[in-house]
């Protein structure tokens, strides 16, 4: 399982295991009309994702781009074509300064948000309750969330879902993500983490509940939210299983693009650090995970090895 930090960036070019391939769709329609169940719940989760990128995004997203990208994504017929895009667009990435450098990084996010959450949540959505997501829909109130002038009403976008949500029940065989597992997940981590300080005294606090423990100390300036972190890392569940390895290589991450808990312990290093973070939940995916179908579940506490390599 790979690239599940990142809405941005990386997070593109592998996928989330689960998601079968996908027929080709027209996203480019912004006149459709919302008429089913699943029709609304796309728009709702559309809302709802758009909502968030804007509070992650800092000042060098190119929205344009960003959406271009999820519409990449959400068209492209396979996943093994959309890692391959992935895989070639973060080299250019890699290479390119500048605006040109924030314009494809920006794309790569997009198709890492639709390959993360959206697929995802239409591949779980089918095999759970045999609803079916529309993704031109899903886009289109992308669209409006992240564009808009104001603030989005994510209350009122989270009420309706759940309300949708309580109608249905899981198909039998499948898991479904839901307050029980948010509050399982979130007894076992903390009780982990407890075990963890109380075998090594070295492990430290911050005042947001990110604990971390330092393996081997760095030089020079910590990186800050508008700059982008090289590193290599290895993300765990709380049962030692590897969820994304990185691939062994170094990845770039905009810091202020990382899941809060994972970018507060980037600021606590220095380059040439090797730090070991455990993220609680609601440091992490938070009570909805990454969806149903996804590989981290709602609440879920992980456990990250990261070595800084340099900052940007």
């Amino acid at each position: 399982m790979k690239k599940l930090l990142l809405i941005a960036v990386v997070a593109a070019v592998t996928l989330v295991a689960g998601c079968s391939n996908s027929k080709k769709a027209d996203v480019d329609d912004e006149n459709v009309a919302v008429k089913t169940t699943g029709d609304s719940i796309s728009m709702y989760l559309g809302t709802l994702y758009g909502a968030q990128m804007v509070q992650m995004a800092d000042s060098t997203l190119n929205k344009t781009e960003f959406i271009n990208g999820m519409k990449t994504a959400l068209n492209t017929a396979s996943m093994d074509s959309l890692q391959k895009m992935g895989m070639a667009l973060s080299q250019q990435a890699q290479a390119a300064t500048g605006a040109e450098k924030d314009k494809l990084q920006s794309r790569l996010g997009g198709m890492g948000m639709a390959a993360q959450y959206m697929l995802p949540a239409i591949e779980g959505m089918k095999a759970q309750f045999k609803i079916e997501l529309n993704k031109a829909i899903l886009l289109k109130y992308f669209k409006e969330a992240m564009t808009a002038d104001k603030p989005v009403d994510t209350k009122a976008a989270e009420e309706a879902l759940d309300k949708i949500m309580n109608r249905f029940s899981p198909m039998p065989g499948n898991n479904a993500v839901d307050t029980k597992a948010a509050e399982e997940n979130a007894k076992a981590g903390a009780a982990y983490i407890e075990k963890e300080m109380k075998a090594d005294k070295s492990l430290k606090k911050t005042a947001s509940g990110l604990v971390y423990k330092v393996i081997k100390k760095g030089v020079g300036a910590k990186p800050t939210k508008d700059q982008t972190a090289m590193v290599k890392y290895e993300g765990r569940h709380i049962d030692g299983s590897v969820f994304d390895d990185g691939q062994g290589q170094v990845q770039e991450f905009p810091v202020s693009r990382v899941v809060p808990g994972f970018s507060e312990g980037l600021m606590l290093m220095s380059p040439g650090a090797k730090y070991r973070f455990y993220i609680p939940g609601n440091l992490g995916y938070g009570e909805r995970g990454t969806g149903a179908g996804g590989p981290i579940g709602p609440n879920e506490t992980l456990v990250f090895d990261v070595e800084l390599v340099g900052i940007k």
